[in-house]
């Protein structure tokens, strides 16, 4: 029993010992690059709704076409929340292509759409801003769900 709490507490101090060094450790750049960034603020993207549909629908999309895609959620559903995860998509995981959804996101993707030209974005279930190369909004009619059923 002694050599047993011996051997543990050696093991203890050599893991204490090994795990306060200083090493930074290299990561591949590529690891953070993304096609697809799927932004939500609404929940989560396993809700049983609409969060869920968009993000295997993605997840489909980008599977059979090889990309790469995650996505980022909002955890204060502020304006300045929302930027900072658009921010985030942009210029941390280098998304190509943003898909922001619901009209909470209308303000936000009016600014960063402007500011990150070279990404391109969708809003899906917003509409009315101007038109521009790198966007495209997608808005759907309540009413229409009724009718399509």
């Amino acid at each position: 029993m002694k050599k047993l709490v011996k051997i543990l507490f050696i093991s203890l101090i050599i893991l204490s010992t090994f795990g306060c060094s200083k090493k930074q450790v290299e990561v591949d750049p590529s690891l953070n690059h993304y096609d697809v960034v799927f932004l939500t603020s609404d929940g989560s993207i396993y809700d049983g709704g609409f969060n869920e549909n968009t993000y295997k629908g993605i997840k489909k999309y980008c599977d059979e076409n090889e990309l790469k895609y995650t996505y980022l959620m909002v955890a204060e559903y502020k304006d300045e929340d929302r930027a900072e995860v658009c921010d985030q998509a942009a210029n941390d995981y280098s998304g190509k292509l943003l898909v922001a959804l619901g009209k909470e996101w209308i303000n936000v993707v009016d600014k960063k759409s402007k500011q990150y030209p070279n990404s391109k974005v969708i809003l899906l279930d917003g509409y009315g801003l101007e038109p521009r190369n790198n966007l495209v909004q997608i808005g759907f009619d309540e009413r229409d769900s009724g009718f399509l059923a």
